[in-house]
């Protein structure tokens, strides 16, 4: 297990077994308006199993040469290109699972939040609503800048799992991708698939999803739900 773990994820790493998988989350949007193409909000999630944690941070760090990351940082500068493409070819060779929530396009009037939650309540019920083999034993979420809006994710996760949506025993944590750089893998998702929306038939980086990540994703269409 990796050293100095945030004490979330000590607490939902504790006692898993090699093949127990968790799921890591992140999210991009565009409001309406911000491109010709229109508005959308997107929840990505990468399936990883315990036993390849530890592995995986350390090819993720040794492609990037550093310990922080974000994609559209990266897309800025050559250098970044080519270590994005080198991130998108590892996870091409790894096959591991991931997961697209989105709707698109937003609904006149609909605020983010409310998109957000359309696409968790989405994703949660294609993975838990069936009976699957070995379902994520947790969801580890990128904290967002305002405990506020982490809180918005706690209360309809209370909501699903009054519903018998969410299991009770799946845990959930929310830490930045200093404390779980595991994040930075949805975080790629998130780009790819925002880029085949706003920069398809513009440059390379409109085609990287369907290059190295469509053969192992499932785009799940998040219905919108009544306020």
């Amino acid at each position: 297990m990796k050293e100095h773990l945030h004490p979330s994820l000590v607490r939902l790493y504790g006692g898993a077994s090699d093949d127990d998988a968790f799921l890591y989350l992140d999210e991009s949007y565009s409001v309406p308006d911000e491109y010709e193409s229109g508005s959308f909000y997107i929840l990505a999630a990468v399936n990883l199993s315990y036993g390849d944690l530890e592995g995986t941070r350390k090819t993720l760090r040794d492609i990037s040469e550093k310990d922080h990351w974000h994609t559209t940082d990266e897309l800025r500068t050559s250098e970044g290109k080519y270590r994005t493409v080198e991130m998108l070819k590892q996870l091409d060779s790894w096959g591991d699972k991931h997961l697209v929530s989105v709707e698109i396009p937003l609904q006149s009037g609909r605020d983010l939040e409310q998109a957000r939650g359309d696409c968790l309540r989405s994703l949660v019920e294609h993975i838990y609503g069936s009976a699957r083999d070995n379902p994520p034993a947790g969801l580890i979420f990128e904290k967002r800048l305002r405990q506020v809006d982490d809180n918005r994710d706690r209360r309809l996760i209370r909501r699903l799992r009054q519903e018998g949506i969410f299991p009770h025993e799946v845990g959930v944590a929310w830490v930045s991708p200093s404390d779980e750089q595991l994040l930075w893998a949805p975080d790629i998702t998130c780009m790819a698939y925002r880029r085949q929306i706003t920069h398809k038939g513009r440059n390379e980086t409109g085609d990287y999803f369907e290059t190295y990540l469509k053969p192992h994703s499932t785009i799940i269409y998040a219905a919108p739900q009544k306020k």
